[in-house]
């Protein structure tokens, strides 16, 4: 999920805008739906540059968030250790690091 319109290479706004349920127990709506670019920085200092599918574009949300179910569901293995999250595609190959900063992990 992304509030930044802008960085949608594809878009279509959703034919009813649909509930996102937040954590206490409100909601937010998404308004659309599309292709995001993405760029994460790996430990060794390069950049891996992809592409997510199916983001919903809610205006109100506060940040990214991305889904650890959608990236399993995309054969993408996601593992937390020590303070780390590790994103690899199938073939073992990190995609992504994020590391943990006030109870979320974050993808530089």
């Amino acid at each position: 999920m992304s509030s930044h319109h802008e960085w949608f290479l594809h878009y279509r706004p959703l034919a009813a805008p649909k509930r996102v349920y937040l954590g206490d127990e409100h909601h937010i709506l998404a308004q659309g739906i599309g292709q995001v670019v993405i760029s994460a920085s790996l430990e060794d200092g390069s950049t891996n540059t992809g592409v997510i599918q199916n983001v919903l574009y809610v205006p109100d949300l506060n940040g990214n968030l991305l889904s650890v179910a959608q990236f399993d569901r995309n054969s993408y293995n996601v593992s937390f250790t020590d303070g780390k999250c590790c994103i690899s595609n199938s073939d073992g190959n990190i995609s992504a690091v994020g590391y943990i900063k006030e109870n979320l992990y974050l993808l530089d």
